[in-house]
């Protein structure tokens, strides 16, 4: 299954399994389009047949299973909706993970344009045969994102003047959300230095968004909730407050 290739997708599939029929065409016709990118290659396994080492390596429960695996080999799964589009972007993702942000406009354009941006400064040697730690932590990271593409978006800056312009220095990440004024970060930054790992990034994002999430969604609470007035005591809580969007649930929290 290893080859050159930077990128190798694949499918997982039973020759039995409906879902597998249905998406087949689509994962050709995705593969096509790769077809002349040699940095990418497109392998289909049988998973069903009885002597084949798939089944032996993998107990799945379900097919058809999709994920890319890389030239460090680590795996990343494909967990979309078996679509060629999804499927599409999420190649793409993979093998463009980073905006590189050449001016401040760029780094404006970024945030305006995704939910939630990560934006990180390296200093890369082009004369040096291999990549930084730390960069390559944060490539792993975008991977490990890449399923929700959609929403999260990772920037990188290369020049020392344009990300001392934003306050960010070598190593270090900053996440950003067009939901948050000025176009300022919306937690503490985090460098990444010699002992840490992509899960500890992948941590730091999770926590930051988790605590952004706080700020943004407030709950409105009537202290009682069998009184006869309680619509008018709710009314006028939406009215005397700055809240736009209101999701009402039957939730019911310990």
């Amino acid at each position: 299954m290893r080859n050159s290739a930077e990128f190798t997708i694949v499918i997982l599939y039973s020759p039995w399994d409906f879902r597998s029929k249905l998406f087949r065409s689509s994962f050709l016709s995705v593969a096509a389009l790769f077809k002349n990118i040699y940095s990418i290659k497109f392998i289909a396994v049988n998973c069903h047949y009885y002597k084949g080492r798939c089944r032996l390596m993998y107990k799945l429960l379900a097919f058809p299973v999709i994920f890319a695996q890389t030239q460090y080999n680590q795996p990343i799964l494909f967990n979309q909706d078996l679509t060629s589009e999804k499927l599409y972007s999420w190649i793409m993702n993979l093998l463009f993970p980073l905006k590189i942000i050449n001016s401040e406009k760029d780094f404006y354009k970024l945030i305006s344009n995704s939910e939630f941006v990560v934006i990180g400064h390296f200093e890369i040697f082009f004369n040096s045969s291999t990549l930084s730690r730390s960069y390559n932590v944060f490539v792993n990271t975008a991977y490990s994102f890449s399923n929700k593409r959609s929403s999260f978006a990772f920037g990188i800056i290369l020049n020392k003047t344009i990300a001392s312009n934003f306050n960010i220095y070598s190593n270090q990440l900053n996440l950003y959300s067009l939901h948050f004024n000025n176009y300022s970060k919306i937690c503490n930054s985090f460098i990444i230095e010699s002992v840490q790992k992509t899960q500890n990034v992948i941590e730091w994002i999770n926590k930051c968004f988790g605590n952004f999430n706080e700020k943004i969604v407030k709950e409105i609470e009537i202290e009682d909730g069998e009184s006869p007035s309680k619509s008018d005591i709710l009314f006028k809580k939406i009215n005397s407050s700055a809240y736009n969007l209101i999701l009402f649930t039957n939730i019911i929290s310990n």
